[in-house]
């Protein structure tokens, strides 16, 4: 047989697009993939460099990158809340941190309101009765009954 043998040929070209098909579908999975896993960016627009605010996102996005998480934020540092406003209102950030005084666009959502140095008082009503002493509490159900205190303590980011 001579390399010229038209059945050699027509296996030696079978193979080869048998190759290309290959190739070709492999290319296809790992495109999607990576289009499908790319984790989607948001722009974050925050006030002056020295605020604590922009610390706080500027650490959330590290852990949003270092955990690989789906969202990643981008952080645009601007002067303050009037020109975050800016930012949102002209589309060039997705999310703004502002303080709820300012004047927000009608179509702005919250996504969550913080404040800073609220004290909550909880007291139970009626009469104080003194109680048998309970088992050790082990579980979340074991609270029932009992009043619990939470003291917060201040950190710095």
């Amino acid at each position: 047989m001579s390399d010229h043998d038209p059945r050699r040929r027509k296996r030696k070209n079978t193979l080869f697009s048998f190759f290309g098909i290959v190739l070709l579908l492999v290319s296809v999975v790992a495109g999607v993939t990576y289009v499908a896993t790319r984790p989607v960016m948001l722009r974050i627009a925050v006030g002056a460099s020295d605020n604590n605010d922009k610390k706080l996102i500027q650490a959330i996005a590290a852990r949003f990158a270092n955990d690989h998480n789906p969202v990643r934020l981008s952080v645009i540092e601007t002067s303050g809340g009037a020109e975050n406003l800016a930012f949102l209102a002209a589309s060039k950030a997705d999310i703004v941190v502002v303080r709820s005084d300012l004047d927000l666009p009608r179509d702005a959502q919250s996504l969550a309101i913080l404040r800073k140095n609220v004290v909550v008082l909880w007291a139970p009503a009626g009469l104080r009765r003194k109680r048998a002493v309970k088992a050790k509490i082990e579980e979340i159900g074991d609270l029932v009954g009992r009043r619990i205190g939470l003291v917060g303590v201040a950190t710095r980011i």
